[in-house]
């Protein structure tokens, strides 16, 4: 679609869409939910799982790099980690050190919240020293029990070998 004609059909879409759908969203850093990413990343840092558990709603959605690449549902948290798990013993992956950086964006509306979050890792991978860069994507919503992670998505920039 040529862009005159992309711009006037979001024109058209913004006249006939209910107000809600074009509430407007914070794009300041939110504490409450940057605490939150936060601890489920030094949760999962330091392998407290029981901790890691709590940051994430029970029907919560992973997407990674490694095979399944998706997990949803009442118990992907645990299927999350069990792939994650085969994906560590099968590349020998050892010596892992996170880093986080500055959270790139937090956009928040209402009830739900949008988190990138930059980081980078150094391992052995197959008892070789390896490195990854990339970013950690978050949804969150707010619960009666404050705010949950909902959906987490990696996605990689760079890295120093492929360790499959």
């Amino acid at each position: 679609m040529e862009r005159r004609g992309l711009l006037i059909a979001v024109a058209a879409l913004t006249a006939v869409l209910p107000a809600s759908a074009s509430a407007s969203q914070s794009v300041a850093p939110n504490p409450e939910v940057l605490a939150v990413v936060d601890a489920a990343l030094n949760a999962a840092q330091a392998g407290d799982i029981q901790s890691l558990r709590q940051k994430y709603t029970a029907d919560c959605i992973f997407i990674d790099e490694f095979a399944p690449f998706m997990w949803s549902g009442a118990d992907a948290l645990d299927h999350y980690f069990q792939s994650a798990a085969q994906m560590y013993q099968e590349t020998r992956h050892s010596d892992v050190t996170v880093t986080k950086g500055t959270a790139k964006y937090v956009y928040v509306a209402a009830d739900s919240a949008y988190v990138i979050e930059p980081l980078s890792e150094t391992a052995q991978v197959n008892g070789k020293p390896y490195t990854s860069s990339g970013s950690l994507t978050f949804v969150l919503v707010r619960t009666q029990a404050g705010w949950k992670i909902r959906a987490q998505t990696w996605a990689k920039d760079a890295e120093s070998s492929n360790p499959y």
